[in-house]
């Protein structure tokens, strides 16, 4: 996480183009060209994070859903925030060495409403967690279930909220391309793949 946090740095810093520095629409190119070739998760964040760049007339002419905006844009920034540490062999006979626990950092209240808000539009099928880990309390609540989960219930979770917004962030990613022009879009491109800038 923490190379893909300073390779993105890298990639700001090199598509801020002199006499450009902070303008909106190479920032939007800029959020837009880090989406189209990153993960899926890293894809719906900067897609989100690009529509709420847009001015309140923009929001209104692309058919942005604040909700889902809201919602996408949470859930994302969640599921990338996650804490993976090896389950200690001692604690039951059935762990050995190589198991994983997976824990998410929500970055909202899990409360009921919240839950109805945030979890409730995207999450369809189970998902497999450690029961061994969790105190007796019979079924275990989402956010418990969710901070000892197998590598394979995250990917379960991240696929679901994935197969939810990826269709709504593509539509909006095409719409915000609408401001800005297409040679300041590939450029941005360009110089993700490290081709030299075009004068």
């Amino acid at each position: 996480m923490e190379e893909e946090r300073d390779d993105l740095a890298e990639l700001m810093a090199r598509t801020a183009r002199p006499g450009e520095i902070g303008s909106r629409e190479t920032v939007l190119a800029q959020h837009l060209a880090i989406a189209t070739v990153s993960d899926p998760l890293t894809k719906i964040r900067y897609i989100c994070e690009a529509a709420r760049m847009l001015t309140p007339e923009e929001r209104e002419r692309y058919g942005v859903d604040e909700e889902w905006l809201e919602v996408a844009y949470r859930v994302a920034v969640s599921l990338m925030r996650v804490d993976r540490h090896p389950i200690i062999s001692v604690l039951s006979p059935y762990y050995s060495k190589e198991d994983i626990e997976v824990s998410i950092g929500w970055a909202f209240t899990m409360d009921k409403e919240n839950y109805k808000r945030y979890i409730k539009p995207w999450v369809h099928e189970g998902f497999n967690y450690w029961p061994s880990r969790i105190p007796k309390n019979n079924p275990p609540s989402f956010r418990t279930a969710t901070n000892h989960l197998t590598e394979s219930g995250y990917a379960s979770i991240v696929a679901q909220f994935v197969a939810w917004a990826m269709p709504e962030a593509m539509r909006l990613a095409n719409q915000i391309t609408r401001s800005i022009t297409p040679e300041t879009y590939w450029e941005m491109i360009r110089l993700y793949r490290g081709e030299p800038q075009q004068r």
